[in-house]
């Protein structure tokens, strides 16, 4: 995912600096592949909600019952749960700059509009 956000923040910079460029077209393109990403930013919300949680009742069962043999599944939840935080904070991000793609091509539309 992260080479796919980077080569289309390439393509988006190259046709923004393309003075022959349909910014009508470039906008469909754009608000599908926005689209593409915030979809694929709401499913990672609901994993790592989903593992958070699943951290957090094992930690809890482990603390609550005493259970030794329940600290490996306590760690092997954490150790997902910290990738899955750095991915949706790179979806997030890198989401938002896609609004700001958006605003730049909304310009250059009313631009040759007038």
């Amino acid at each position: 995912m992260r080479k796919y956000f980077l080569e289309y923040f390439a393509f988006l910079d190259a046709a923004m600096n393309d003075e022959n460029t349909d910014f009508v077209r470039l906008m469909k393109i754009h608000k599908e592949k926005t689209r593409y990403f915030m979809h694929e930013r709401a499913i990672h919300l609901l994993v790592m909600i989903l593992v958070a949680l699943c951290t957090l009742s094992s930690f809890l069962v482990a603390a609550v019952t005493e259970m030794l043999t329940l600290i490996p599944l306590v760690v092997l939840f954490l150790g997902l749960l910290v990738p899955y935080i750095a991915h949706y904070y790179f979806l997030e991000n890198n989401t938002q700059k896609l609004y700001t793609y958006y605003d730049r091509i909304c310009e250059k539309i009313e631009g040759e509009e007038l």
